[in-house]
């Protein structure tokens, strides 16, 4: 399955509505990101619901486990990490960009999780994956 338009680090969303594979989550944005291919990291963080966020944590969390869903889940962080960087217009130049915004989503999604139980407030309006946001603060302890 060829999801990556060879070259260009762009992300082939037909591909991705295609795959079975991946959880509606991220087709779903696929899809989304079809009509309207601008869309900030905050909402879309804001319009997830709980358990959608909850699959999302799983999923980051596996990145970090030597299991047979770490290479699934992983595949499945990348062409996220890549469709929501297309949708922020931010720009990735190589495999180490990519490694670390997919590092940065899942780490976002946990404190996004967090703010969802109450734990942290979330600046929903800072959220982003360009290089240009990461000394913003976008959790503050409740």
């Amino acid at each position: 399955m060829d999801m990556v338009d060879s070259g260009d680090w762009m992300i082939n969303y037909n591909e991705v509505i295609k795959d079975k594979s991946l959880s509606y989550i991220t087709r779903l944005l696929a899809a989304d990101l079809i009509n309207n291919p601008y869309l900030t990291l905050g909402d879309f963080f804001k319009n997830l619901a709980d358990v959608e966020v909850d699959i999302l944590v799983e999923k980051a969390d596996h990145l970090l486990q030597d299991d047979e869903e770490h290479f699934k889940s992983l595949e499945e962080m990348i062409i996220l990490t890549m469709m929501l960087c297309q949708a922020e217009g931010v720009s990735l130049s190589s495999e180490q960009d990519i490694r670390e915004a997919t590092n940065l989503l899942a780490i976002i999604t946990h404190g996004v999780s967090l703010g969802k139980k109450g734990i942290v407030e979330v600046k929903y309006d800072k959220l982003s994956l360009g290089k240009e946001f990461e000394n913003e603060v976008v959790f503050k302890r409740i």
